[in-house]
């Protein structure tokens, strides 16, 4: 399918004063992640502490993380526009930055001194589906190879079904605001009458991911990859493969993939099912990996200093996934409890790749503090 012709959209000195829909989706629960056994695994992962924060010279010296550029992205909370779950996502080549929010959008061609914003509901509305309109989940990511930024944007109906919008652009369009777009909607998927909810986006050698989970017409609650070639994006006539489960729900695909994609999901509390898919396959192919257990739920437990429950939207869907020489991380938020932890961590599972066998259990813990992404 070719891509529409470039759209421009405009880029605004200050973020749009949020307008609050007569109507948004209303927020879909993921089924409970069934039980799994007691593995008999468990992470010996030992409590990390740091005394003092470095100082500029020494960071740079350090050969760890150094601080480059820092710039307070105060404007969309002074305008309304950020939302209490904001879920933010950022990209960058040479000066160009891209970053958005649930409700907000900016890009900076000064490598993020300063920012123009982009009023995400109106940029693309001439070609918004009847009684559909943005709503509300943003990402963007960077493709190197091609040299192109993917926006994906996520719409909601006021009746009838939703679509997720891809929105491609080089570097030099992303400046000049020229974007070309492609909608994959639930009758591309084969799931009419399904909702849409919770996208990522991922690339590999060949392909672009997308992944989302589906909210089935019946009720039941699954989750789609959809796989589009790079060449294809690069050209303008775009093509996509698709898998839609039933079984699963937030597949997360995995950066840093060759021409062998991964992607997994949670078979139960101590079992990942760990996908691969080859660029000359039609359909991936499923494994099943043990990890050690841990308890989840929607929502887990903790209050801040002034009694504010930040968790109570948390869940243990995967969201961070990554693949490192033949190794595959995937990771996860967990309530309290798990791994004897006083308070809530994030686990990391790392997988060999060849043998889809669990290499490590790791936590990201304190034992005073919630740690939850």
């Amino acid at each position: 399918m070719a891509m529409r012709a470039p759209i421009r959209v405009e880029h605004l000195p200050a973020p749009p004063r949020f307008v609050q829909p007569k109507r948004i989706h209303p927020r879909r629960y993921l089924p409970l992640i069934r039980e799994g056994m007691e593995r008999g695994v468990h992470s010996v992962t030992p409590p990390a502490a740091y005394h003092r924060v470095l100082t500029m010279a020494e960071a740079a010296g350090a050969d760890d993380l150094a601080l480059v550029t820092n710039t307070e992205l105060t404007s969309p909370g002074q305008q309304q526009t950020a939302s209490n779950v904001g879920e933010p996502s950022a990209a960058m080549n040479g000066n160009v930055v891209f970053y958005t929010g649930n409700w907000y959008a900016a890009v900076s061609v000064d490598a993020g001194q300063t920012f123009r914003y982009i009023d995400p509901a109106a940029a693309f509305r001439q070609f918004d589906p009847p009684n559909s309109e943005f709503c509300c989940d943003q990402i963007v990511h960077y493709v190197k190879s091609i040299d192109t930024f993917v926006w994906l944007l996520q719409y909601g109906p006021d009746t009838g079904d939703n679509l997720q919008r891809l929105a491609f652009a080089t570097t030099a369009n992303v400046a000049q605001g020229r974007w070309h777009l492609f909608d994959v909607t639930t009758g591309a998927l084969g799931v009419d009458g399904a909702f849409l909810d919770f996208p990522d986006l991922a690339d590999d050698a060949n392909h672009l991911y997308m992944t989302t989970n589906v909210f089935f017409a019946d009720g039941e609650a699954g989750s789609a990859v959809v796989r589009i070639p790079l060449s294809g994006i690069a050209s303008g006539d775009v093509v996509e493969q698709h898998f839609v489960s039933k079984d699963f729900q937030s597949f997360r695909v995995a950066q840093n993939c060759a021409s062998r994609a991964y992607f997994a999901a949670h078979r139960d509390t101590s079992t990942l099912e760990v996908f691969s898919w080859d660029a000359g396959t039609s359909a991936p192919n499923p494994q099943s990996v043990g990890v050690a257990r841990w308890i989840g739920g929607n929502g887990y437990r903790s209050r801040t200093p002034d009694n504010g429950r930040w968790l109570d939207r948390a869940d243990p869907r995967i969201t961070g996934a990554t693949r490192a020489g033949n190794e595959l991380w995937f990771a996860w938020s967990v309530d309290s409890g798990s791994n004897q932890r006083p308070r809530p961590f994030v686990q990391i599972a790392r997988i060999d790749a060849t043998s889809m066998t669990l290499l490590e259990n790791v936590n990201v813990f304190d034992p005073d503090s919630a740690t939850c992404y």
